[in-house]
């Protein structure tokens, strides 16, 4: 009889030793999720202030472009007459090249502005990188909407119909004036032209029918278009 307390004693011993270590289990497994769960929230917070971060560095139009359409529309942001022009020389949109002919014609011989610049307050190497493009510009409607001239001729002058004409004069007389006084860009500008005539089929029997082409002209001309 004396051996019953002694086991029930045993028993309870071990009951309570048995509850203690599925206590201590039990913690530990929740210590380990919660310190799990806090690492994996503090590397979400750090990877969100991370783009935070990054967004906050990046030029609004970087965090909000989305597709090429962004670029057509980027025609208006306030940038240089240049990069205007050539974002549009640079464009497959229809409506903004046919756009941009009417504008660069207007710029160059019609004195309207651009982002509040105008063609004659433009440096001497920046009207001729713009006559540059309104050839290339000239060249892609040519090319790909040809009969797009036919129909705005009854509402334009006739510079638009030939602009390439128009363009190429202006651009020999005012790399003559070049000539006179800064030999570098001089050279730079006959170097341009050489190019031009092989992009855009500039020959001399082209320049030598420009109407009101004196001989004088015709010379100072030559030299620029037989220059290598």
């Amino acid at each position: 009889m004396r051996e019953k307390p002694f086991i029930f004693l045993g028993g309870l011993m071990i009951g309570l030793f048995l509850s203690f270590l599925l206590y201590l289990l039990f913690t530990n497994n929740s210590i380990l999720h919660a310190d799990k769960f806090k690492d994996e929230k503090n590397m979400t917070n750090d990877v969100t202030d991370s783009f935070s971060s990054l967004e906050e560095n990046l030029p609004e139009e970087e965090i909000f472009q989305n597709s090429i359409s962004s670029f057509e529309d980027s025609n208006d942001i306030d940038v240089h007459p240049v990069q205007y022009f050539e974002n549009i020389a640079d464009s497959n949109n229809e409506s903004t090249i046919k756009d941009g002919f009417i504008k660069i014609v207007d710029f160059i011989f019609y004195g309207t502005e651009i982002n509040g610049y105008t063609f004659d307050s433009l440096t001497e190497e920046a009207r001729l990188k713009i006559m540059q493009v309104a050839l290339s510009i000239d060249s892609k409607i040519d090319e790909y909407f040809p009969g797009y001239k036919q129909t705005i001729s009854s509402k334009t002058k006739d510079i638009y119909y030939n602009l390439k004409a128009s363009v190429v004069e202006l651009y020999l007389d005012t790399v003559s004036k070049i000539c006179s006084n800064n030999e570098s860009l001089c050279q730079h500008a006959r170097e341009d032209f050489q190019f031009m005539k092989d992009s855009f089929e500039i020959t001399w029997d082209f320049i030598k029918g420009l109407a009101g082409s004196g001989i004088d002209k015709l010379r100072e001309w030559y030299e620029i278009f037989r220059s290598e």
